[in-house]
C-alpha cells in the first residue's frame, strides 16, 4: 500500500516520524508534497520517503491520503 501526505508541515512529519518508527509503513511507500517545495524535499530528505513535484502526483500514486494541512 502507497501513502501520500498532502501538506509537510509538523502535523504531518509527526504523523510520518511515528508510520516510520512504528514500520507501519516502508519509507519507499510514502510520498509527500507541500507547496513550499523546499520543506517537502527536507522532509524527504530527512526520513527518506519521495517528495513528489505537486500535490496531484502524490495522490495519484497513492492507495491512501493523509490531507495535513491547515483548514
Amino acid at each position: 500500500m502507497k501513502l501520500a501526505f498532502i501538506g509537510a508541515g509538523r502535523m504531518a512529519e509527526a504523523i510520518l516520524r511515528g508510520l516510520i518508527s512504528s514500520k507501519a509503513f516502508l519509507k519507499n511507500r510514502i510520498a509527500i508534497s507541500d507547496k513550499d517545495v523546499a520543506r517537502s524535499k527536507q522532509i524527504s530528505k530527512k526520513y527518506g520517503v519521495q517528495a513528489a513535484d505537486d500535490n496531484s502526483q502524490a495522490a495519484e500514486a497513492s492507495d491512501v491520503i493523509i490531507l495535513a494541512v491547515k483548514p
